[in-house]
């Protein structure tokens, strides 16, 4: 094939040399070409990956933070009903008189930490570890307290369970306002934490 064109070209190697280099720089044209798509397919699908990676990572973003402002807000209720126990034991306490829990203290404390229960758990996954645990630790101590009724005003409690009848029949009843008082102290701490997870969410800083 070599020695056709050779021949039609006259054995011109200067001719040769030249065809040679213009089919060279077509080539390379053609190729350069091919490499620049290919590069900017190649753009286009990473562009496009990380648009994708970004509205997924945005909307997680948005719904956290609005599971946590949701959650803020039943804890809030929760830690109401909670200080008014504390208050009314604290103030029981300063006036000499036995600790004692109001049943209706206790049905609305149970009343505001039901939601806040099945919320929680549904949503868990939405918190840090160390959070979650300490979300979870409080919100089974509140329902403890809710059950302090039972003992602060010395109910029959043959019908309950017998590890629960051994808890209430080892609880010193004069410690109940000490340890309600740490409970609420936990728990006021607990939300400021959740605020501060908020607003770290959300970028604010001040």
């Amino acid at each position: 094939m070599y020695r056709e064109v050779l021949f039609a070209l006259g054995g011109n190697v200067a001719l040769l040399a030249a065809v040679s280099w213009l089919i060279k720089s077509i080539l390379t044209h053609i190729l350069s070409k091919d490499i620049e798509t290919y590069k900017q397919t190649l753009k286009a699908a990473s562009d496009k990956a990380i648009i994708e990676h970004d509205t997924v990572f945005r909307s997680l973003h948005a719904k956290r933070a609005d599971i946590i402002a949701n959650l803020h807000s039943q804890f809030v209720e929760v830690g109401n009903c909670l200080n008014s126990v504390n208050n009314n034991l604290q103030n029981q306490k300063s006036r000499g008189l036995s600790p004692e829990i109001l049943a209706e203290e206790s049905g609305q404390l149970m009343k505001c930490l039901s939601p806040c229960l099945d919320y929680f758990f549904k949503n868990k996954l939405y918190y840090s570890l160390d959070l979650s645990n300490k979300i979870e630790s409080l919100l089974l101590e509140c329902i403890a307290v809710a059950t302090l009724t039972a003992v602060t005003q010395e109910h029959d409690l043959s019908s309950a369970p017998f590890v629960l009848q051994e808890t209430f029949d080892s609880l010193d009843k004069a410690t109940i306002p000490e340890r309600i008082s740490k409970i609420v102290s936990d728990f006021n701490v607990t939300i400021k934490e959740i605020e501060n997870t908020f607003r770290t969410i959300v970028g604010i800083t001040e």
